[in-house]
C-alpha cells in the first residue's frame, strides 16, 4: 500500500507549491475530436466525449514538456498500456490489456499521417515536430482492419492551424548522461493555402551497458528527417504529401545473466536500419459529404547480427536481414448530418518482405552431443567436425496482401443517446516460401584399432513454400448516453482479429534435428500458427465533474481471447509463436486531470489487467489459471506540473516538473516461475522560460524500488534478463526563431 501512494504524494508536494486560481485551456484535449473514421485527420475524429471508448490524447504541448521522443516513450502513460525498451528497435512489443506478441504482426496498429504502419520494426523512431498523438484501446478493426486486434496508435506530424502566412523554425539540442545528444530542426512556412514543413533529428549515445567479454557498450546513432506539404485548392481540395527517412545503427542485446547479473558474450550485436515512410492523401468537400483517398508506401532496410547463446561460448550466432516492400490504399466516403454519421470504405494493401536468416552453429556444440552420447554408449565411434562452423541458411519470401470493405453507423436519438454500428469484411492472403541448407563434413573414427576411418559429406535441405487464406467479417456495437456536454457513459462490444502466419526462426531447429537425424515431420505444419480472435466487452465513462478544472475518464473491459498468438522459446534460443486455445482477459483502467490553481496541473492514470490461461496445454503442461507472461498486472503514471511566474528581467517563469511511473507484477514465463514485483521510478525537471527560449535540467530513471528489468528469457539452459536504462540526467535548451 505504502508503494502504491507514491503517485498522491507526487502529486501533493507540487501541489504545495500553487499560490493563485485560474483556467487553462487543457479541456481542448478532451474536447479534442478522436480518430474514427476516414483517413484525414481533422475529419476522422469526434470528441473525446463524443467516442464510446478507451482514450488517451498527448497535444504537441505534452509531448515536450514531458520530452516524449519516441511511441515507448508513451508507455504508462496511458493507462494499461505498456511499451518496454527491448534489446533494439527491431522488436517493439506492445502490451494492451494483456494482449500482445513479441515476435509476428502487432496487436497495436500505428498510423502516422492516417498511413498504416505495417511492420513493427518500424514502430520504435524518433519522434520530432509532431502536433499530437491519439491512442484508442480495444479493437478498432472494423475500420482500421489489420493489426489493431487491441488498439490504435495515431500520430499526426503536421498542425495546419499553425501556418499563418509567416516563416517559422525551431531549435532543439540536449546533452545528457552516457554521452548523450539528441538534436531537433524544423522548418516551415506558408499560409492557408499551402504549406511546407522540413524537419530533422540527429540522436546519439554512448550507451550505458557493457559487455565485459570485449568491453562493447551498447551504444546508438540515428538521424532523419522528414517532408510535409499540403495545399487547400478550390472547390474543396485539399492534399497532403509527406515523407520520412531514418537511419539507426545500434550496439544492441545488452542481457545480462539473470544469477550473476553480467553482461558477457563473445559474439557481436548490432541492429542496423534504414526506412522510408510516405503517404499522399486527397480529400474532396461535397456538402455535407467527404471522400477520401489515402495512398501509402514503405520501405526497410534492415541488418541483425546475434550471439543467440549469449555466452563467452561460440556456440550460435544469427544474422536477420529484410527488405520490405509495402504497398496500402485506402478510399472512404463519409457524411456527417445533424442526427446521422456514416463511413464507408474500400482498404487494400500488399507487402513483400525478402529475409535472409543464416545461423552459424560452432563445431563445438556438437561435439559436446557427440561427447555425451559417447559417455552414455562408449561402443559408439567418434565423430569429429572437420570445419569451424557449419552455416545453415534461411532464405525467406514472405508475401502477404488483403482487401477490405467497411461501413460504420452513428444514429443519434434525442440528441443524447448515440447508436453506433459496423461492420468490416476482410480477406487475408499470407505466404511463405523458405530454402534451408547447411552442409556437414565430419571424420568418423570407429571404435575400432583395425577400422579405418570415414570422412562423411552430409548435405541437408529444408525448402517449400505454403499459403493461407482468411475470411473474417468484425463487427462492432456501442451505445453512449449524453447526460449533458460534461457527462457521458458508453457500453461497447467488438470483435478482433489477427491473421496466422508462418514461423521463420524454427526452421534453424528443424535444421538441427535434421543434422542429427531427428524426423521433422510436416515442416508447413510446425510452421504455421492459427488465427487470433477476441471479443472485447467494455463499459465506462467521460466526465468533467468540475468544467474546465476536472476531467475523468473511466472504464471496465473483459476479453475473451481465442487462439491468442504467443511466443515459445527453444533451448538454443531461437523462438516459436504457438497458439492458447483460450484466454480471459479483465480490468479497469482510469485517468484524471486535475488543474485546481492557476499555473498548476495535476494528472493520474492507473490500470489494472489480470490476464489468464483458460485453456492452453503444451507438451502435456496444462497452464490453465497460470497469468500470461510479460504482461504487467498494473500501470500507474502521476505527474504534476507547477510554472511559477518570475518578474526578472531574463526569466518570464519556472517550471517544474515531476512524474511517477510505476509497474506491477509482470510473470516472465507461461510456468509463472519467474517475476518481477512491483518497481516504481521518478522523473523530475526543472525549466526556465523566457519568451521563446527555454533550458531545462532533468533526471529520469530514478528507482525507488530496486532494479528494474524489461525482459527475461531462456536460453541453452541459462536465464537472462535486459535490465532497465539506469538513472540519467541531463540539460534541454530550445529555441523557436
Amino acid at each position: 500500500m505504502k508503494r502504491h501512494l507514491m503517485s498522491a504524494a507526487v502529486l501533493l508536494l507540487c501541489g504545495l507549491n500553487a499560490v493563485a486560481q485560474g483556467n487553462d485551456s487543457i479541456k481542448n484535449i478532451f474536447l479534442k475530436e478522436f480518430v474514427l473514421t476516414a483517413q484525414d485527420e481533422s475529419d476522422r475524429k469526434i470528441k473525446t466525449n463524443n467516442y464510446a471508448g478507451s482514450t488517451t490524447i498527448l497535444t504537441n504541448k505534452e509531448l515536450n514538456n514531458e520530452r516524449i521522443n519516441a511511441v515507448k516513450d508513451i508507455s504508462l502513460t496511458v493507462p494499461n498500456f505498456y511499451i518496454p525498451d527491448y534489446g533494439s528497435k527491431t522488436t517493439s512489443s506492445i502490451y494492451s490489456r494483456g494482449i500482445s506478441t513479441r515476435m509476428n504482426e502487432p496487436s497495436v496498429g500505428l498510423y502516422v499521417d492516417g498511413i498504416p504502419v505495417m511492420n513493427k520494426s518500424l514502430y520504435d523512431f524518433e519522434l520530432f515536430n509532431i502536433a499530437n498523438i491519439d491512442v484508442a484501446l480495444g479493437p478498432q478493426g472494423t475500420l482500421y482492419g489489420r493489426n489493431s486486434i487491441s488498439g490504435i496508435i495515431d500520430i499526426n506530424t503536421i498542425d495546419e492551424s499553425t501556418f499563418d502566412g509567416s516563416i517559422k523554425s525551431s531549435f532543439t539540442t540536449g546533452y545528457g548522461s552516457y554521452n548523450t545528444f539528441k538534436e531537433r530542426l524544423t522548418i516551415q512556412g506558408g499560409d492557408k493555402t499551402f504549406g511546407v514543413s522540413a524537419s530533422g533529428h540527429y540522436d546519439k549515445s554512448d550507451g550505458y551497458f557493457e559487455n565485459e567479454y570485449n568491453g562493447e557498450m551498447n551504444k546508438s546513432e540515428s538521424a532523419g528527417g522528414r517532408l510535409n506539404l499540403f495545399w487547400n485548392l478550390p472547390y474543396d481540395w485539399k492534399i497532403k504529401l509527406n515523407g520520412t527517412f531514418d537511419h539507426s545503427a545500434q550496439n544492441a542485446y545488452p542481457y545480462a545473466d539473470y544469477t550473476t547479473g553480467k553482461i558477457s558474450y563473445d559474439g557481436d550485436g548490432y541492429y542496423r536500419r534504414d526506412f522510408v515512410m510516405s503517404g499522399l492523401t486527397i480529400d474532396k468537400k461535397i456538402g455535407k459529404h467527404k471522400i477520401t483517398s489515402a495512398t501509402g508506401y514503405q520501405y526497410l532496410d534492415d541488418n541483425m547480427l546475434l550471439d543467440m547463446d549469449y555466452t563467452a561460448s561460440p556456440y550460435f550466432t544469427m544474422s536477420d536481414k529484410q527488405r520490405q516492400h509495402t504497398f496500402t490504399e485506402e478510399i472512404s466516403f463519409m457524411s456527417k448530418l445533424k442526427w446521422y454519421q456514416q463511413v464507408t470504405g474500400l482498404f487494400g494493401f500488399h507487402t513483400k518482405n525478402d529475409m535472409k536468416s543464416p545461423v552459424d552453429i560452432d563445431k563445438s556444440f556438437f561435439e559436446n552431443i557427440f561427447k555425451q552420447a559417447k559417455e552414455r554408449v562408449p561402443a559408439m565411434p567418434t565423430i569429429t567436425i572437420d570445419t569451424d562452423k557449419i552455416n545453415v541458411s534461411g532464405d525467406f519470401l514472405s508475401t502477404n496482401y488483403g482487401a477490405a470493405l467497411y461501413h460504420q453507423s452513428m444514429f443519434t436519438f434525442f440528441k443524447k443517446l448515440t447508436l453506433t454500428a459496423g461492420l468490416r469484411a476482410e480477406y487475408n492472403r499470407t505466404e511463405i516460401k523458405y530454402d534451408n541448407s547447411s552442409v556437414v563434413d565430419m571424420t568418423i573414427k570407429p571404435n575400432s584399432p583395425y577400422a579405418p576411418a570415414i570422412d562423411s559429406v552430409e548435405h541437408h535441405n529444408l525448402n517449400g513454400n505454403a499459403h493461407k487464406e482468411y475470411w473474417e467479417f468484425l463487427p462492432k456495437l456501442s451505445l453512449r448516453y449524453k447526460f449533458n456536454d460534461q457527462w457521458n457513459i458508453y457500453a461497447t462490444a467488438a470483435k478482433g482479429f489477427k491473421a496466422g502466419g508462418y514461423n521463420t526462426a524454427i526452421t534453424a531447429n528443424l535444421m538441427q534435428d535434421m543434422m542429427q537425424h531427428k524426423s521433422v515431420g510436416d515442416v508447413n505444419s510446425t510452421l504455421y500458427y492459427k488465427p487470433e480472435y477476441l471479443w472485447n466487452y467494455e463499459i465506462g465513462m467521460h466526465a468533467q465533474p468540475v468544467d474546465d478544472k476536472l476531467f475523468v475518464d473511466a472504464a471496465v473491459f473483459f476479453i475473451d481471447d481465442r487462439d491468442q498468438q504467443l511466443v515459445r522459446s527453444a533451448s538454443n534460443g531461437t523462438r516459436k509463436i504457438t497458439n492458447a486455445k483460450r484466454v480471459h482477459s479483465y480490468g479497469a483502467e482510469a485517468s484524471v486531470r486535475y488543474l485546481p490553481i492557476k499555473n498548476l496541473t495535476l494528472s493520474a492514470s492507473y490500470g489494472y489487467t489480470h490476464a489468464e490461461f483458460r485453456k492452453y496445454t503444451v507438451d502435456g503442461v496444462d497452464f490453465k489459471g497460470n497469468t500470461l507472461p510479460f504482461s504487467p498486472e498494473s500501470t500507474i503514471s502521476a505527474k504534476c506540473q507547477y510554472d511559477i511566474p518570475t518578474n526578472a528581467k531574463y526569466l518570464e517563469k519556472v517550471r517544474l516538473s515531476a512524474e511517477y511511473r510505476a509497474l506491477g507484477r509482470i510473470y516472465w514465463d507461461d510456468e509463472n516461475e519467474h517475476m518481477q514485483d512491483y518497481k516504481g521510478q521518478l522523473n523530475a525537471s526543472v525549466g526556465l522560460i523566457k519568451d521563446k527560449y527555454s533550458l531545462t535540467m532533468w533526471v529520469t530513471n530514478i528507482a525507488l524500488d530496486g532494479e528494474q528489468n524489461t525482459f527475461y528469457f531462456e536460453s541453452m539452459g541459462k536465464s537472462f534478463v535486459q535490465k532497465a536504462m539506469p538513472v540519467s540526467y541531463g540539460v534541454t535548451l530550445k529555441k523557436e526563431l
